[in-house]
């Protein structure tokens, strides 16, 4: 919507940051698609500074005035219209090309019987969103899945300008493609399929029938395979990171085979250092991790070096921090409760640039459960059992009655420390 030095006067200070935040935490927009830092959202969040004139004029621009009406609580009630209304808008829209179009891009949607060509265009209204979300709930869709959709929806109409029509969209899709976004380009043109089938279809076939045929899916095409690290790559990576809390990360990563999210699901109470055991039960209907295990070694150096580290963390940084700001979406008491209460885009950014600095190339997290995989494979060990340690198999499966009973638990767990690749503490 527009920024008028009305609009602008008439915002108090708490509304300024209620409609920032709506932008960062609902419509999933970053802090550097707004033209500032983390660092000045993280400030604004705790009160420390003001949302400027110019920031909230960036942040209106991505606001239809019904979500800013929502964002306020002051959503006002229709009021009918008058002649002179009509004729202003007339006004209006003859000198302003933007609003001529949109103008008619309502009129289409809404009176589609009086236009004799119909304008191949949806303006998208946040009822629209809100029937997007029910609907993609009503098919039972992991909740990640149903933010993932919501997210580059959002992303994609606030280029859009709320309105969807088959060349701006592709015009979308490629400018991404260009700038070498493939997977963002992906999964844009997949939620804006998805939107259009669930939502748009329902309301005007005819735009939907359109968007259809000509946003066509896009499908990745298939890569070479990464070339995975070695060992002694990944140790001078370990020596090289600069704080504990990133080195145990790679070492959980490394080590154990974890996926890049499933560190930072470890409670405290999860964790028995005495055994050496590391409970994570993690399941979903396409995912799961049950537990992992740590080498003598590693558990020293927890108990040595990185405890400490999180300790004094906890205590003279919980006054000035909040959760949020640490990329962690959960009360404080939670994050306390984390064996890694630190910002998992901080730690991913550590191990990558560390590794470009030390390594010559890039180690992306996700790679090292596959080199896991592939070093205990190589040491011999049986593949159920790797599957069953990494969670690809349910804890039901043949693998307790194949390998559990002729193998004991202690049997386990020592052939697996005995084998699992040597990163921490060398």
């Amino acid at each position: 919507m527009e920024c008028t030095p009305e609009l602008i006067r008439g915002l108090k200070d708490e509304e300024r940051v209620r409609v920032v935040t709506y932008l960062i935490d609902e419509k999933g927009l970053r802090a550097r698609d707004l033209g500032v830092t983390i660092n000045l959202i993280s400030m604004i969040r705790s009160g420390k500074r003001r949302v400027s004139d110019a920031l909230l004029c960036r942040a209106l621009a991505r606001l239809t005035p019904e979500e800013l009406a929502r964002v306020l609580g002051n959503q006002p009630e229709p009021v009918k219209a008058t002649y002179d209304d009509l004729l202003r808008v007339i006004a209006t829209a003859r000198v302003d090309e933007r609003y001529r179009e949109l103008m008619f891009n309502m009129i289409a949607q809404y009176f589609p019987e009086f236009i004799t060509s119909p304008v191949r265009r949806y303006v998208v209204r946040e009822p629209d969103l809100e029937a997007f979300r029910d609907a993609l709930m009503a098919r039972n869709l992991e909740r990640d899945t149903i933010n993932r959709h919501m997210l580059y929806l959002r992303r994609a109409l606030a280029e859009l300008k709320y309105v969807i029509d088959v060349d701006g969209v592709n015009n979308l899709v490629s400018r991404l493609l260009s700038e070498g976004k493939q997977a963002a380009a992906r999964h844009t043109v997949k939620a804006i399929r998805m939107f259009t089938k669930l939502v748009i279809a329902r309301r005007d076939k005819a735009v939907a029938s359109e968007v259809l045929g000509n946003v066509k899916p896009l499908y990745s095409k298939p890569s070479p395979p990464p070339q995975l690290p070695t060992i002694d790559e990944l140790r001078a990576l370990w020596r090289a990171l600069l704080t504990p809390e990133s080195q145990l990360y790679l070492t959980l990563l490394a080590e154990c085979g974890l996926r890049p999210g499933e560190p930072f699901m470890i409670r405290m109470e999860d964790v028995n250092l005495n055994e050496g055991v590391v409970w994570i039960m993690y399941v979903t209907r396409t995912k799961r991790s049950y537990f992992t295990l740590l080498r003598p070694e590693v558990v020293d150096w927890v108990k040595a070096t990185y405890l400490p580290r999180r300790e004094w963390m906890l205590r003279f940084e919980e006054g000035k921090v909040r959760p949020e700001n640490l990329g962690v979406k959960a009360d404080l008491k939670d994050w306390r409760q984390r064996l890694l209460p630190f910002d998992q885009d901080r730690l991913r950014r550590e191990v990558e640039e560390t590794a470009r600095r030390v390594i010559g190339r890039v180690i992306v997290p996700k790679i090292l459960r596959k080199f896991w995989a592939t070093h205990m494979v190589k040491e011999g060990i049986p593949g159920d059992i790797i599957d069953l340690i990494q969670g690809r198999l349910p804890i039901s499966h043949r693998v307790l009655a194949q390998h559990y009973v002729i193998l004991k638990p202690d049997d386990v767990k020592k052939l697996i420390l005995e084998h699992t690749p040597r990163i921490c503490c060398t």
